[in-house]
């Protein structure tokens, strides 16, 4: 209910009596899919969210530009004061109505959300994500949305009856969403999912009743956010909901206040969620690994009758040696009365024959001891992990899973994990550790280069390449440290690169760096081969950080 239409013009009617006759001071981006309009002589900042999975926009309270890695756009709404917030009737769309016949149109839907400007005749004159620019028709009103169409919800179960309870409510009323329609039935004691001809004449009247107080409700909103145990916000609502029975719910007395909080905590918790899976995969990975391993490990029974057998041969052979020929190949025998055949290597003696079998027996007794440590080990392997496993299913915050990490720092190496989750043994690439303990990872090849920059490189990832040489993709992990990477930090991150680059030698090596969103690749270029849409040049010595030596050692 984040975007839907009832919540957007909530947060517009707020704007309206909150911004108006503000000025904008700038318009800019920072995060992919992310619009931020400051204002003159205000903390306040309009965020808009157009990311796929989060459509939506509030004030935030104190935000502030980065002095790098922030893009202008939209700048022909800077400076301009804002006369007017509105939603568009029965749409998800606000605009923010600027002096000298300007507006701001945030299309909240659809897999290609966006912010357009437009002139007073209403043509789109620029917009957000150039990408998928919004469509004329899309700034219509449509009115018919916002109403109630009771008489065709009593004929849907004559007129359309495999249609489900849920989608039956979203056709009578289109500004409802999933959550409302769902709440709607819930309301009235019915299942969401059950059609329409298993709807009862009472039943109808249940349900009617239950929209009518919905919308009574929505009228006089109070914002709330709905968590399971503690883990982010699952659920964001203008009325109270009957279907998140079972939840927590928390009330905020103001709707941007509400938004900013599920949106940052969505965003803790996909991070933590990237971690924490991360080093769930590498330990049923390392689980699974040495459980093969056990499963094509021989039953130790049969190694050790191997080794008694060994010594039997040889034994037999030694009491027998008179009767074995040179040169035979196999002889044959009685032993405990049972019929025995004895391979024999026709190029040995009958006591050479006799001394190889003793030293199988005794070599397959020690490879069978070697193996009931190795067993052991495996078996303990698979303990340990199956119990880390089970001690990550509780962690359920940022916090927790720190402290998890610091508790089984040990435990953990054995699986080759860090402190961080990030195994540098798992990772295809040179790991270094830079100023702020930050990780920096470097390309081996021309298709470890594409590799690394466009398949484990985040956008926001400092990217560095030698300028007009070849050489390794260098990227700075800027989430693996203490805050912001610094300066020195991308100082050692362009040393790296000019180190693995045909310039190794040189004094002085000019190094290109940008955030790895402003990479791209050319269609049908070959491996490694990469265009940058805007870049700073750093001078970096060409070298390794300290502490590297064995791998610079390695790599010369």
């Amino acid at each position: 209910m984040l975007n839907s239409y009832y919540t957007l013009n909530v947060v517009a009617s707020s704007l309206h009596s909150r911004i108006r006759g503000w000025r904008i001071s700038g318009l800019f981006t920072q995060a992919k899919d992310e619009l931020v309009i400051s204002f003159d002589g205000r903390p306040e900042s309009l965020l808009i969210c157009c990311r796929p999975e989060v459509h939506t926009l509030y004030l935030h309270p104190s935000f502030s530009r980065a002095k790098k890695n922030s893009t202008g756009v939209l700048q022909a709404a800077a400076g301009k004061r804002v006369t007017s917030v509105s939603i568009v009737p029965g749409n998800r769309i606000v605009l923010l109505t600027l002096e000298e016949e300007y507006s701001l149109a945030a299309l909240l839907y659809g897999p290609h959300a966006n912010v357009a400007l437009t002139d007073n005749s209403g043509i789109m004159v620029d917009s957000f994500k150039r990408g998928h620019p919004p469509s004329v028709q899309d700034l219509s009103q449509k009115p018919d949305n916002l109403i109630f169409d009771e008489v065709l919800l009593r004929e849907t179960p004559a007129n359309m009856p495999t249609l489900t309870l849920a989608a039956a409510v979203r056709k009578a009323i289109p500004t409802f969403g999933g959550t409302l329609a769902r709440e709607a039935a819930t309301r009235a004691g019915l299942s969401a999912t059950m059609t329409c001809s298993e709807l009862l004449p009472h039943q109808t009247e249940m349900l009617l009743s239950g929209i009518r107080d919905m919308l009574r409700d929505l009228f006089s909103p109070v914002p709330r956010l709905y968590t399971r145990g503690h883990g982010p916000p699952v659920l964001f609502s203008l009325i109270p909901l009957q279907l998140a029975k079972g939840l927590t719910e928390e009330a905020y007395g103001d709707v941007h206040e509400a938004i900013r909080t599920m949106v940052q905590r969505g965003r803790s918790a996909a991070l933590l969620d990237e971690k924490k899976n991360r080093t769930v995969a590498l330990l049923r990975q390392r689980v699974l690994k040495a459980r093969r391993a056990l499963g094509a490990m021989e039953d130790p029974t049969v190694s050790a009758a191997r080794a008694i057998a060994y010594e039997r041969s040889g034994s037999w052979l030694l009491a027998h040696l008179p009767a074995v020929e040179k040169g035979s190949s196999s002889i044959h025998g009685q032993s405990d009365g049972e019929e025995v055949v004895i391979p024999l290597d026709v190029r040995l003696t009958p006591g050479r024959n006799a001394q190889r079998f003793f030293e199988k027996a005794k070599r397959t007794r020690t490879a069978l001891q070697e193996a009931r440590v190795r067993r052991a080990d495996l078996e303990g392997l698979v303990a340990a992990g199956e119990e880390l496993l089970a001690l990550l299913e509780q962690v359920q915050s940022k916090e927790m899973l720190k402290e998890f990490m610091d508790d089984h720092e040990t435990e953990l190496k054995r699986f080759g994990i860090g402190p961080s989750g990030n195994p540098s043994a798992q990772v295809p690439f040179r790991v270094f550790t830079v100023d702020g303990g930050f990780e920096v990872w470097a390309g081996k090849s021309s298709t470890n280069n594409d590799l690394l920059t466009f398949r484990h490189a985040k956008p926001n990832d400092l990217w560095f390449h030698a300028r007009g040489s070849s050489g390794s993709h260098v990227v700075l992990k800027t989430g693996s440290g203490r805050g912001e990477p610094g300066k020195r930090a991308k100082e050692q991150a362009a040393s790296i690169a000019a180190y693995y680059s045909k310039m190794r030698h040189a004094k002085m090596v000019p190094v290109a760096m940008t955030e790895r969103k402003y990479v791209r690749k050319p269609k049908g270029s070959p491996p490694g081969t990469v265009v940058l849409e805007r870049e700073k040049v750093i001078f970096a010595e060409p070298g390794l950080p300290e502490g590297t030596r064995k791998e610079k050692q390695k790599e010369e």
